[in-house]
């Protein structure tokens, strides 16, 4: 799974231009489940069973953290990476296969102010995924 996140920061920017201090912000953007297909096919044990119908979804993101130092914040972030669903047909019936996945974790960023209100920032971090993909229906 690839997921594109093309940021959409409500109050992240203005915040980071600050030396220090608390800052939130949050992120849309789209989430590509192409693979999925090729998943739910696998754990069905047939190639053709689905015929994927949504393989796209928004990915959702908000985050917050705490710049102690004109070079350094530490932030904490979730990401709902959406879902993928198609119906499919195994052994005659009529299925549903779904697969979501979220993300949960920890930053620290390293910053380089560049001005008054421009910053570069540099993250390394922690992120635990959970993704559940599951197929439902039948007889």
């Amino acid at each position: 799974m690839r997921a594109i996140a093309l940021a959409c920061m409500f109050w992240g920017g203005a915040c980071l231009a600050q030396d220090t201090g608390f800052y939130l912000g949050a992120a849309v953007g789209n989430a590509s489940y192409r693979e999925a297909c090729a998943d739910f096919n696998r754990l069905a044990g047939q190639a053709d069973a689905f015929g994927c119908t949504s393989s796209e979804d928004t990915a959702q993101k908000v985050f917050g953290g705490w710049r102690f130092h004109r070079y350094l914040a530490a932030e904490a972030f979730y990401i709902d990476f959406g879902e993928a669903k198609s119906p499919g047909t195994i052994g005659g019936a009529a299925v549903t296969a779904t697969s979501k996945v979220k993300a949960a974790g920890l930053a620290a960023l390293g910053i380089l102010p560049l001005g008054e209100r421009v910053s570069v920032y540099g993250r390394l971090g922690l992120a635990e995924v959970k993704a559940r993909t599951q197929i439902e229906g039948g007889a």
